[in-house]
């Protein structure tokens, strides 16, 4: 069933008996399509399973037909990241600089997925999560951290096997977070020198009286 939300894949029994208990799956925008389906459109279905759709902009293609999972090539993007001050924009390519003052952000993973099929993925902060963390495609929105030290890290998303659990495709993005003026060695010496010195203003004090 197509519909400005996407497509809706139901039971056609269910559908016809117009039971309340219908389950379906949505495929949208969490499996790459990131348009409008045009209303009242004409579209085609070939031999092979590809369904062609008339979208707001221009005509998109999904493959019905369950593929090897080998065979299918994931893409994968990073539609935004973002920290407690708006956007954060690269400053090369997979390279972001995160805001000394940022306690918190946001990160927006995609996979350019024109298929039906609902693949695993992982992800996780290199330096910062203990452990990958793996979960169905249409199950991971934004990824959010908070109190993420200074330091450079690294942000892995990947599309896993279903079989071995490897990843089939694999996405790195390099994160480096400022140092707070008061994580430079700088402050620490500062800050003995400033010890140092009323300790010792103290002592010629004393014996001074």
């Amino acid at each position: 069933v197509l519909s400005s939300a996407g497509i809706f894949i139901v039971s056609s029994d269910a559908l016809y008996n117009d039971s309340s208990e219908m389950s379906y799956q949505l495929y949208g925008s969490a499996h790459g399509l990131f348009t409008s389906i045009t209303a009242n459109s004409w579209n085609y279905m070939d031999e092979s399973g590809k369904i062609y759709l008339s979208c707001a902009n221009g005509v998109k293609t999904i493959q019905t037909l369950r593929e090897k999972e080998e065979s299918i090539e994931y893409k994968l993007a990073l539609n935004m990241i973002s920290g407690e001050e708006g956007e954060i924009l690269p400053e090369e390519e997979n390279v972001y600089a995160i805001g000394k003052k940022d306690r918190r952000i946001e990160l927006e993973p995609v996979v350019l997925n024109y298929t039906l099929s609902r693949p695993y993925v992982q992800y996780y902060l290199e330096g910062f999560d203990e452990h990958p963390i793996i979960a169905r495609q249409d199950e991971v929105d934004v990824i959010q951290y908070t109190n993420i030290p200074s330091g450079n890290y690294r942000f892995r998303f990947a599309v896993l096997d279903e079989n071995t659990m490897q990843p089939l495709s694999e996405m790195v993005i390099a994160l480096n977070k400022e140092k707070q003026f008061y994580e430079h060695w700088w402050f620490y010496a500062y800050l003995v020198f400033v010890i140092l010195f009323v300790v010792a203003f103290i002592t010629w004090t004393l014996t001074r009286i």
